[in-house]
């Protein structure tokens, strides 16, 4: 049985490196598509700008012989921009804000560009690349291609849009009540926080209220010493939805309502075998197995256990030399006989030479 487990724990562990080898190809192809995208955008202003100085800089030197430019092709889009700053690129998507506490009719003011300091209503917004569009603020004349005036049926080459400003660029307007003087004011919100934060098990879908830090009120102070936070409520969404009409086929609510399944734990939620095939019975990543088979594995632990448990007597010739084998037995050699030393071997050299000179025999026939 702890074979399977081994086994299981590295598929999943090889699953866990692949899939963190995808996010890391995932994000590297992001990050590309992200430098293309600011260096295209980067580019294009900076040959507007380069261009703007060079028409400036020739009038400037000719005077009143410079050139009109505002004619022939160019007549109607001589001073407008290209249709590229109307598109920047979109943000990574692990850079994005999760939770927008703006949104569309919502009253912002600009704290940045030429129209800074002024107010005007949220008419978009665009949560990919972080931007919003506010109604009659930001406004450029862009020329229109010709595929996109064919395409709406447009036919002006030039029209006045309001340019996406990023979110970062703009701040909440609160209408205040004055408690004191009763006179209502607008105050730029510096700070908002999010409240009330809920998920739908079932739908994953978020929803949250925000409020405001700061605002005097009659209200008398929390016991904590805390600021007073004021709720500020959402803008009303327009519904251009038509409502729908009840058909004979439709399910009534009290049939929807009804508890047609009550869990418990005496039962599982569905019979065992619409879990394997949910599940995946022969999968390696499964955790649960059938008690047959856990019952199956662990005989065989058992089994194995046992025969290593086996006594000495029992082992084969075979069994017991890899045993031996396996905890490193040292085979015990013969002594070897000590060495003579130098005098003895001199004198046993002396007693043999002694023995050849009384026989009287040579060497060479010895």
């Amino acid at each position: 049985m702890q074979r399977v487990l081994g086994r299981t724990a590295s598929a999943k562990r090889q699953a866990a490196r692949r899939l963190a080898k995808e996010r890391l190809k995932k994000f590297k192809v992001e990050r590309y598509e992200e430098l293309l995208a600011n260096h295209a955008m980067s580019s294009t202003r900076a040959t507007m700008r380069r261009e703007a100085r060079m028409r400036q800089n020739e009038d400037w030197q000719l005077g009143p012989l410079a050139p009109r430019r505002d004619v022939g092709q160019a007549a109607e889009s001589y001073g407008t921009t290209n249709t590229t700053f109307m598109r920047p690129p979109n943000v990574p998507e692990r850079h994005r804000l999760k939770h927008w506490l703006v949104r569309e009719g919502d009253r912002v003011v600009i704290i940045k560009g030429r129209d800074q300091g002024k107010i005007g209503d949220v008419s978009a917004i665009d949560e990919e690349k972080e931007t919003v569009q506010i109604r009659g603020l930001n406004r450029i004349e862009v020329e229109i291609p010709a595929w996109m005036r064919k395409q709406d049926g447009d036919t002006r080459t030039t029209r006045v849009m309001s340019a996406p400003i990023s979110v970062k660029d703009v701040r909440l307007v609160h209408a205040y009540l004055d408690p004191d003087t009763n006179i209502q004011r607008d105050v730029i919100v510096e700070e908002v926080k999010m409240c009330d934060f809920w998920r739908d098990p079932v739908t994953k879908e978020a929803s949250y209220s925000r409020e405001i830090e700061g605002l005097p009120t009659s209200e008398p102070a929390e016991s904590d010493g805390r600021p007073q936070w004021e709720r500020i409520p959402w803008p009303e969404m327009k519904n251009d939805e038509p409502e729908k009409a009840d058909q004979d086929s439709d399910t009534l609510r009290i049939t929807v309502d009804e508890k047609s399944f009550v869990p418990t734990l005496l039962r599982p939620p569905m019979p065992p075998s619409v879990l394997d095939e949910l599940r995946n019975k022969y999968s390696k990543f499964r955790d649960r197995h059938d008690p047959e088979y856990i019952a199956t594995k662990e005989a065989e632990d058992l089994e194995t256990d046992a025969r290593k448990q086996m006594p000495e007597w029992m082992l084969q010739p075979s069994r017991e030399l890899r045993e031996r084998a396996k905890n490193k037995e040292k085979i015990i050699k013969p002594a070897v006989p000590d060495l003579i030393s130098e005098e003895d071997f001199l004198a046993r050299v002396g007693q043999l030479m002694s023995e050849r000179t009384s026989s009287q025999v040579p060497l060479a026939a010895k």
